[in-house]
Order: structure tokens, then C-alpha cells, then sequence
């Protein structure tokens, strides 16, 4: 409770507890599942909200891999990935495309606890590694109590992008509840802090791996302003956040604007790219960029320039 009335000394002093309660009992691993799910859910949220490290590492609780995975023919083919990402976020594109998996082909109870364990576990290990990529460099202040809000970027990167744009997919694609809530979510608090990030990098899109990078983080950026930017235009006050920020930034007219810039063709060709070395949702994501790539013609190519900040577009794509 302490930590939805954003009491953060007393969660924090709750927190400490539960790691110690968890030690007593030798690991999560020794409880019923209902339990771990109980707990695993205030560890990462905790996390998550405070934007810090977990109690636990995802590892004491990530599940193995689901029998369902085995039988199916085209799991190898899903299961791939060929982008040029470093070998953490491979790990975690390839996770998200097994927790699609198996919330595609399964309905048992046992398969529920699993995903949400297993989901979890991502959402940990993507927090824990905004810290290894925030922490050494200061690029962002710290949270100032236990609830989710969004606080000043100083510096940015690919990766810290990448962190936030990851946690907002899991919520478009499997926490849509979360979309519907009528009290600030941490989907809106992303959103800001993705809109934030972006402000501050920095990036030669001349380079193709980073275009593709920023490409698919622009992608789940449009998606989540489509669907939530008016709800949050609602709101009022909105805290700690100025909403011209929100009417400023243009995912949508980005995302088209950079695909058409990087030569794609067709947003099938985009589409394909995503599936095969990123994570991608047809259903929730299809509608809402199909309409951006297509309408990304006769946009301004802007002025060459060695580098520039994302939303200007400096340079073209090679």
C-alpha cells in the first residue's frame, strides 16, 4: 500500500523486508506460484516506478523454457533474430517473440503464471539494464518518491531509448488493461521519458543499424501516442510534466518520415524488418504505422549536417 500512496521510506523499508522474508523461506522458487507472482509483481513494479535495480535478480524467478515451444514447427524461424543489436538486447527481442509464442498457443493456468513470470522477468532485466546504461554517465535525476513519474534527461543513447520503447511494448501488447486506466500509468510516464531521451540523443543516421534501431523505437513511440495521447491531452494536472511536450513530438510523422528516408519501399519491406530483428504485433501495431509510412511522402528533407538531434533529420539515410 505504501507504495501506491507514494510513501517511499516506509515501501522502501517493506521492500528490504521482503527480500529477507524471501531468504528466509530459501528463494522464491519455494513458494506457490500464486505467491511468486504476488511478489515478483511488487519487486519489478517497485523497480520499474523508481526507475532502480530490482531486490532480486530476473533469474530467481524466470521460468524455463515452455514444452509448447518444442512443438511447434515454425518456432526455430520466430525465434531468430539477425539485427546488429548487442547480444543483451537479442536476448530480450528473442524472449518477447517466445512470450508471444506461448500466450498465442496456450490458455492453460499453469501457462499463465508462466508468461506473467516470464514477462516480468524481461520487464526486470530491461530495468536493470537502464541502470547499467543511466547510472555511470548520470543521464537522468532520480526518481524523487515511489511513484512513476517522469523526471529531467541530461544525457541520452540507442540504448536508453531502447529500454524505454521495450517496456512500453510489453504494455501495448500484453497489458492492454494498463492503456485503459484512469490514473497516471507508467505506459504515459515511458512515453514522456521516451519523448525526453529523444530530445537529448544524438545519432548518425547515416549509420544503418542505428537508423533500423531508432526506427523500431519510433514505432512503438507512434503506436502508444496514437492510442493514449488524447487521454493524456484529458488530464490535468498532469505532474511534474509539461503537456507541450506532448504536442511538440510527432511519433508518427517521424517514424514515416525516417522509413521513407531509409529507402524502404513498401511498408511490408518495414514490417518484415521488425518481425525478423526486432519484435513486432501486426494487430496492435500494423494500422497505426501502415497509415505513417504511407503518408511520410513530401516530407521536408531538411539540411545536411554532421550530426543532429533525432526529431531534425539531418542527414539522409545511405
Amino acid at each position: 500500500m505504501a507504495m501506491f500512496i507514494g510513501d517511499r521510506e516506509a515501501a522502501m523499508y517493506h521492500h528490504d523486508a521482503l527480500g529477507k522474508l524471501i531468504g528466509l523461506v530459501g528463494g522464491l522458487r519455494n513458494l506457490l506460484p500464486f505467491h511468486q507472482c504476488l511478489i515478483v509483481y511488487l519487486i519489478v513494479r517497485i523497480a520499474m516506478n523508481t526507475r532502480t535495480r530490482t531486490l532480486l535478480d530476473p533469474a530467481e524467478w524466470n521460468p524455463t523454457r515452455m514444452p509448447v515451444l518444442e512443438e511447434e514447427n515454425d518456432s526455430a524461424d520466430i525465434l531468430t533474430t539477425n539485427s546488429a543489436l548487442s547480444r543483451p538486447w537479442k536476448g530480450i527481442f528473442v524472449a518477447l517473440k517466445e512470450l508471444a509464442l506461448v500466450e498465442r498457443f496456450s490458455d492453460r493456468v499453469a501457462d499463465r503464471y508462466w508468461t506473467f513470470l516470464r514477462r516480468h522477468a524481461i520487464r526486470a532485466e530491461v530495468t536493470n539494464m537502464w541502470c547499467d546504461f543511466t547510472e555511470p554517465i548520470k543521464a537522468t535525476d532520480p526518481v524523487p518518491g515511489i511513484s512513476a513519474t517522469p523526471t529531467s534527461v541530461h544525457q541520452s543513447s540507442l540504448d536508453v531509448c531502447i529500454c524505454l520503447a521495450v517496456q512500453n511494448y510489453i504494455i501495448l501488447t500484453s497489458e492492454q488493461t494498463t492503456l485503459a486506466q484512469h490514473a497516471v500509468s507508467t505506459t504515459q510516464i515511458f512515453h514522456i521519458m521516451l519523448i525526453r531521451c529523444l530530445d537529448k540523443l544524438e545519432v548518425d543516421l547515416e549509420q544503418l543499424p542505428q537508423a533500423r534501431d531508432l526506427l523500431w523505437v519510433l514505432g512503438v513511440g507512434a503506436t502508444v501516442e496514437v492510442q493514449v495521447r488524447s487521454q493524456l491531452q484529458r488530464r490535468s494536472p498532469w505532474i511534474n510534466c509539461d503537456l507541450s511536450e506532448l504536442e511538440v513530438a510527432s511519433f508518427v510523422l517521424h517514424f514515416g518520415s525516417l522509413a521513407a528516408r531509409m529507402g524502404f519501399e513498401t511498408y511490408d519491406e518495414v514490417a518484415s524488418m521488425f518481425e525478423k530483428d526486432y519484435v513486432y504485433s501486426p494487430s496492435v501495431q500494423e494500422q497505426v504505422l501502415r497509415r505513417s509510412f504511407h503518408s511520410a511522402g513530401g516530407l521536408g528533407s531538411g539540411k545536411s549536417g554532421e550530426r543532429g538531434t533525432l526529431w531534425t533529420f539531418t542527414r539522409p539515410i545511405a
